[in-house]
C-alpha cells in the first residue's frame, strides 16, 4: 500500500465534495445575477465575473476528479522503481493534473522539474524517497 498516496487520496475526496458544492452554488449565483441583470448595462461585469467564476470552480472540479481516478488507480500498485506519476518523490507529489490543496505541494509532469524528474530512480538527482 502506498501510505503518502492513500493520504493524498483521502484529501482528494473531501476536497471534490467541496469542489462540487462550490461548482453547484457558484453555477446558482450566476443564473440569479443574469436574470437580476436582464437590461442592465452597468452591471454587465457582474454577469462576465460570475460566469467565468463558474468555469472556474468547473475546472477545478473536473481537476479533482481526474486526479482522485489516477490515485486510485495508484493506490494498490507496488511503489515504482523510477519515478512516474502519481507518485510521492522526496516532499512532493508528482502529478499530470496538479491542483492547489493547503498543507500539499504538487509537482507537474509538466514542469520542467517534473520533466527531470520522470523515468530517475532513487539516488539520481537528489531522490531520497519515492512512494
Amino acid at each position: 500500500m502506498r501510505t503518502k498516496l492513500v493520504v493524498l487520496l483521502e484529501k482528494v475526496r473531501q476536497e471534490v465534495k467541496k469542489a462540487q458544492r462550490v461548482a453547484e452554488s457558484s453555477h446558482e449565483d450566476a443564473t440569479s445575477i443574469a436574470f437580476s441583470l436582464q437590461g442592465s448595462r452597468s452591471t454587465a461585469g457582474d454577469h462576465f465575473h460570475a460566469k467565468h467564476q463558474v468555469e472556474m470552480n468547473k475546472n477545478r472540479l473536473r481537476n479533482l476528479l481526474k486526479l482522485q481516478m489516477k490515485l486510485e488507480e495508484a493506490v494498490n500498485k507496488s511503489v515504482p522503481e523510477v519515478v512516474e506519476p502519481p507518485c510521492f518523490v522526496n516532499e512532493s507529489y508528482l502529478v499530470n493534473t496538479p491542483v492547489n490543496i493547503d498543507g500539499f505541494s504538487f509537482i507537474s509532469t509538466a514542469s520542467p522539474a517534473g520533466q527531470k524528474l520522470l523515468g530517475k530512480k532513487v539516488g539520481e538527482m537528489g531522490i531520497e524517497v519515492l512512494e
